[in-house]
């Protein structure tokens, strides 16, 4: 299975596009989020981000990942399993990406 995943999600480059960039950051949020429910507390969500490193971003440094795109990656899975409050968060965040992308893209 993990390999299934690991094929199935290969590792960001820096080259990719800031769109893409953003949609990813927010998929691994969401992740983190869909998490948030089993689990509540800053604690549960340092856990599950550094579980998410271990499993996936560890494997991707191995297959020419680079640290801080791990980082960035599981971090964002953590700030996603923070989550335990209304609809408004995920478009706050969408948000977020949206100024990321704009400023990327006015570059």
């Amino acid at each position: 299975m993990t390999s299934f995943i690991m094929d199935l999600f290969p590792p960001s480059r820096r080259d990719d596009p800031p769109a893409q960039r953003a949609a990813e950051f927010l998929g691994h949020a969401m992740l983190g989020a869909c998490a948030a429910p089993i689990w509540g507390g800053v604690v549960a969500a340092l856990f599950i981000g550094a579980v998410y490193w271990l499993w996936k971003e560890w494997g991707d440094l191995r297959r020419g990942g680079g640290i801080r795109d791990g980082l960035i990656d599981a971090g964002a899975v953590t700030v996603g399993a923070m989550y335990s409050g209304p609809a408004w968060w995920p478009l706050g965040l969408s948000a977020v990406a949206a100024v990321y992308i704009i400023k990327a893209v006015l570059r």
